[in-house]
Parts: C-alpha cells; sequence; structure tokens
C-alpha cells in the first residue's frame, strides 16, 4: 500500500479500518464470497468514493479477489484477518452476526421471516408482523435485508422470504 492510502495514524502496512471491516467480513464467510452489496452492509458502509478508495487498497494489497461476481479473501487476505471466528453454521450465528449491523425495523422483519421458516409472506403480512407500516422506511429496512442476501424478494407475486441458504432454514 502507498502512503496516501492510509490513514496518518494508521502505519506499519495496516490497512484503514473500512477496508479492514470488509475485509473481516470476506475472511468470516470464507471459503464462501460475498457480493459487493452484502460486502458493504456487512461493513456497515455504503456505496461511496470511500468505499472505492477501500476496494483499491484491497485489489492492490493482494488481499481480495473476484469470480463468478462475487469478492474472495485470498489467502493474502486470510493471513491478515487471522483474528475473525469462523463461518456461521446455524440460524443463531447468522443472526448474532446481522443482528447488530442492522436496523430495528429490518430486524424486526428478519425474525418475522426467521419464524416463517423460509417461507414466502405477503408485504403486508410482514410490515403488520413486524409493527410496521409500508412505507419508504419499509421499503429501505426491505432493500437492507435483500442487499444483505437475508431476504428474496418476489416484487411479482408481492411477497418476501427469509433466504434459506443464508440462514440456514
Amino acid at each position: 500500500l502507498h502512503p496516501r492510502d492510509q490513514n496518518s495514524e494508521e502505519s506499519n502496512g495496516k490497512l484503514r479500518s473500512g477496508a479492514e471491516r470488509m475485509l473481516a467480513a470476506l475472511t468470516q464467510w470464507h471459503p464462501g464470497g460475498m457480493t459487493e452489496g452484502q460486502m458493504r452492509s456487512h461493513a456497515g458502509l455504503r456505496k461511496s468514493g470511500t468505499f472505492n478508495a477501500y476496494m483499491s487498497d484491497l485489489r492492490c494489497g493482494g488481499f481480495i479477489g473476484e469470480r463468478n461476481g462475487e469478492i474472495y479473501a485470498t489467502e493474502v487476505g486470510l493471513d491478515y484477518c487471522q483474528h475473525v471466528p469462523a463461518a456461521p453454521s446455524t440460524t443463531a450465528d447468522v443472526l448474532a452476526i446481522w443482528n447488530p449491523k442492522l436496523r430495528d425495523g429490518a430486524r424486526r422483519m428478519l425474525a418475522v421471516l426467521v419464524e416463517a421458516g423460509g417461507e414466502s409472506v405477503t408485504k403486508e403480512a410482514l410490515g403488520e408482523a413486524a409493527g410496521l407500516r409500508k412505507s419508504g422506511t419499509f421499503g429501505a429496512y426491505l432493500s437492507d435485508l435483500r442487499t444483505a442476501r437475508l431476504a428474496v424478494v418476489n416484487s411479482i407475486a408481492g411477497t418476501v422470504a427469509a433466504n434459506k441458504e443464508a440462514l440456514f432454514l
């Protein structure tokens, strides 16, 4: 990494905190990969110039690789993040990782979807069970869940379901 790519407070070849959070997310889900949106959500970042700079840091440092539309931690990335816990293997593990990262409304929606065991529910029923009105905020929460690949939305049918694969349902 070039000195200009690092915060002045961080030296000794360390990644900036945002890039480190992104790499930690990838490491935690290794050997699986993540979409860019999933990784951003997991790291608590929005798509921005800063996000693009972090991606550049990770690519240039050889910490990540990309294939089939997903991003993966490389051996260099895995070595850098040896402190990251192993990938989740149960629904409870996944919820423990994601719940702190989600806004309250999205957490309530996810709980309803998990309770439904991956079966589809209408958006109206989901909103009612989660104590939310269908509004822009409802849509934002649903987008958060979809971006994180925790929910699958069928726009034609107007239904939502928990992602069975991601949540081990």
